[in-house]
């Protein structure tokens, strides 16, 4: 090997070095957003993105957690430039589009919506495993699809049994098939994984309501207002605690 060649393979082993530490922070600092992000604790969710929230233009996953971050906080037209952003740097992954459709649905934007929600259950079949169940369970849920998305959610307890996130959506999808029973059962298990789980408060307060169970709805729908004070669906919950009192 020349003295120049060694050189260059040197060089690009520092780089490829010095990228992986980068790699790994964004990762990091993704996932303890994502985190938060369930337990409705924006504010931390922000900070914890904080370090890496510049590589948003570049990083598909810092641009999908950052534009989950701005949804919560209400920002929705930078919510979806941010996600769209993240659905252009990863084509092929069906996260963004979910988020993007959820973010619609904020705005009320509901053929907007559906057209994320179909694209991203395009994508998620395209694909196997976790991500793929889950998120196909998502758009379905969201395309009133509700029979498919309750399979597409018990195969991704297959993939991760106990997952929290799973455990809730199969809640809401019940719920939605007013299954009331069987939906507040989804909720225990959800929230007995994940006690930070911040709809799943809501939600299972519904469900109590709808069970005839008032002060466990109440109790959940006061522990919701706790964990999520600023979420869009608080005002609902405070007028359910405070209707209930009187």
């Amino acid at each position: 090997m020349s003295h120049r060649t060694a050189v260059v393979v040197t060089v690009a082993a520092l780089l490829v070095a010095a990228a992986a530490p980068a790699q790994t922070d964004a990762a990091a600092a993704v996932a303890k957003a994502n985190g938060k992000l369930l337990a409705y604790s924006t504010k931390e969710a922000r900070e914890a993105l904080a370090p890496v929230t510049d590589r948003a233009a570049t990083d598909a996953q810092v641009a999908l957690a950052l534009g989950r971050v701005l949804e919560q906080e209400k920002k929705y037209p930078d919510a979806i430039a941010s996600l769209q952003k993240a659905a252009k740097l990863a084509p092929a992954d069906p996260a963004p589009q979910v988020y993007l459709g959820e973010a619609y649905l904020r705005q009320k934007k509901q053929k907007e919506a559906d057209a994320a929600f179909k694209k991203g259950l395009e994508l998620a079949k395209a694909t196997t495993g976790f991500d793929s169940s889950y998120f196909q369970g998502v758009a379905q849920l969201r395309l009133k699809q509700y029979d498919a998305a309750i399979g597409s959610f018990k195969r991704a307890l297959e993939a991760r049994p106990g997952s929290a996130e799973t455990l809730h959506q199969l809640g809401v999808a019940t719920s939605f098939q007013q299954k009331w029973e069987e939906a507040a059962g989804w909720f225990d298990q959800a929230l007995a994984k994940d006690a930070g789980l911040a709809y799943a408060y809501y939600y299972r307060g519904l469900a109590q309501d709808k069970r005839g169970k008032k002060d466990l709805a109440v109790a959940d729908m006061n522990r919701f207002l706790k964990v999520a004070p600023s979420a869009p669906e608080a005002a609902l919950a405070k007028a359910y605690v405070d209707a209930a009192s009187r």
